[in-house]
C-alpha cells in the first residue's frame, strides 16, 4: 500500500463513485496494513460510511473473527475478486447487444466489455455516476453514451437489457442508487 492506510480506510468510507467491489478491494488492503488494535475502530468507520454496501459488512465480519485480521482481510478480497469474476461471466453470456446501464459498477463494466454490448448509461444523480461509467465503458471498447433518467425510462422499450450493479442483494431486492426500482419496473 502506498499511502496511510487511515487514509485508504476513510477513502474507502467517503468513495461515493466507484462500485462496492472496488471498495470493497481498496478497503480490505487498508485493513490488512492496520495494526490489530486499529482493526475495530477501521471497521465501523467502514460501515459507518456505507451503511448500505453488504460486502463492507462481510469484510469487517471476516476480519474482527479472526486472530489474523491480516490473512483474513487478504483472502476475503480474494474471494471477492473470484466472485466477480464468475458474475462478470455469467451475466456476459446473458447480454444483448444494447443494454441501459444506472449508476456506476466495475463488473458491470466487465461484464457490457465482454459481452461486446452498446451501452445507454443513465446520469444517475445525484452524483451523476453514469457519466462516469459511460467514460470508463468507452475507455475499455465500449460504445457508450449518457441520457438522463427521463431519456433512459423512454429508452427502455430499445434496448434488451437493464444491467445494474448493488452494494446488497437480499430476499426482498437490491439496494442500488436512487431511480433503480422505477428502471427494473418499467423494464418488466
Amino acid at each position: 500500500m502506498t499511502h496511510n492506510p487511515w487514509r485508504g480506510i476513510h477513502e474507502a468510507a467517503s468513495d461515493q463513485r466507484s462500485g462496492a467491489s472496488e471498495i470493497v478491494r481498496r478497503a480490505a488492503e487498508a485493513l490488512a496494513a492496520l495494526p490489530p488494535r486499529d482493526v475495530e475502530e477501521a471497521v465501523l468507520t467502514l460501515i459507518r460510511g456505507q451503511p448500505s454496501m453488504a460486502p463492507l459488512w462481510r469484510l469487517g465480519s471476516e476480519t474482527l473473527g479472526s486472530t489474523d485480521h491480516v490473512a483474513a482481510a487478504r483472502n476475503f478480497a480474494l474471494r471477492v475478486a473470484a466472485e466477480r469474476d464468475g458474475i462478470v461471466t455469467q451475466a456476459a453470456a446473458f447480454l444483448p447487444d444494447l443494454v441501459l446501464v444506472h449508476s456506476f459498477s466495475s463488473t458491470v463494466i466487465a461484464a457490457v466489455a465482454t459481452a461486446g454490448a452498446r451501452a445507454i448509461c443513465t446520469l444517475s444523480e445525484p452524483g451523476g455516476e453514469g457519466a462516469h461509467m459511460a467514460e470508463r465503458l468507452t475507455e475499455v471498447g465500449v460504445d457508450a453514451h449518457v441520457v438522463d433518467h427521463a431519456v433512459a425510462l423512454l429508452s427502455v422499450d430499445e434496448v434488451g437489457a437493464v444491467v445494474v450493479g448493488a452494494d446488497a442483494v437480499g430476499p426482498a431486492g437490491v439496494v442500488n442508487k436512487v431511480g433503480t426500482r422505477t428502471l427494473a419496473e418499467e423494464a418488466r
